[in-house]
């Protein structure tokens, strides 16, 4: 499971570099590409249907078929939907992920949650 959970967080990790915009969308195509198979071999069934409608969706952006902006819009859907995140902030500013599911950033492994009930001394 450690290994699947791998390949999600590695493609994750990359949308939200693109959506946080360290990475342009020509970055984002090339690391796709050169990173498919390995998603493809992974077994990493998530992580390999991210790819295939992240793939697609850029296809539609190259075919003029939506804006880089829609592209966006749909690929912060994209990740809410399929990792259960329950908020992503694709400002520019800074990334801000709630989640109840754990998730990898290179070969850290994390489990984000957050409560926004006050907390002891404030109450």
């Amino acid at each position: 499971m450690n290994a699947e959970l791998l390949q999600t967080s590695l493609l994750v990790n990359v949308l939200f570099q693109y959506l946080g915009k360290t990475l342009s969308i020509s970055e984002l195509e090339d690391w796709l590409v050169g990173n498919l198979q390995d998603i493809l071999s992974s077994g990493d069934s998530k992580a390999i249907e991210i790819a295939n409608e992240v793939d697609a969706l850029l296809v539609e952006e190259s075919e003029k078929l939506i804006t880089e902006e829609q592209l966006k819009k749909k690929l912060s859907v994209l990740i809410s939907e399929k990792l259960s995140i329950n908020s992503v902030d694709t400002s520019g500013s800074c990334n801000k992920v709630i989640s109840d599911e754990p998730f990898v950033t290179s070969s850290l492994f994390v489990r984000a949650r957050h409560s926004f009930a006050p907390a002891e001394a404030d109450r």
